[in-house]
């Protein structure tokens, strides 16, 4: 693992993945950090003209920091199987199939001074009722 961490940016690098992190506990007068865990050496620089790099042989001292590393990574995304994307698909469907019942519905309530139209929303909605239940027999046997 090589290591970089960069206090006036507030970055550690790992491996060159680089993260924002707390750089509380770092010594003031540190500006970088590089550390290679093939070679076993590292060194810290410090800011200043003149300022000689400290090697170092243990990274310890800033574990602190790698642990900060690991726990800034993002979330792991899992994507959906196709199974999930299924599913989903047939309940958009439902959705759909219950929003133009309801549309249906309001214009059956609307309709109140006209049987006939009454009876045109009653057989629309006795249409998209039977293919709701049959898109609903659907998903349930998906499960």
């Amino acid at each position: 693992m090589k290591l970089v961490i960069i206090p006036s940016d507030g970055v550690v690098g790992i491996d060159g993945v680089f993260r924002p992190v707390s750089m509380d506990l770092m010594d003031q007068t540190t500006h970088a950090v590089h550390f290679d865990d093939a070679t076993g050496e590292g060194e810290i620089e410090r800011k200043g003209r003149g300022a000689v790099a400290t090697p170092i042989t243990d990274r310890d001292q800033f574990q602190v920091f790698v642990d900060r590393w690991t726990a800034a990574a993002p979330p792991v995304v899992v994507p959906p199987t196709q199974a999930e994307l299924d599913d989903s698909a047939a309940r958009a469907q439902l959705t759909r199939l219950d929003a133009q019942s309801i549309r249906h519905l309001r214009v059956l309530a609307d309709a109140g001074a006209s049987v006939g139209a009454k009876a045109g929303a009653t057989a629309a909605l006795a249409g998209i009722e039977t293919a709701a239940i049959a898109q609903r027999a659907k998903l349930i046997g998906a499960e």
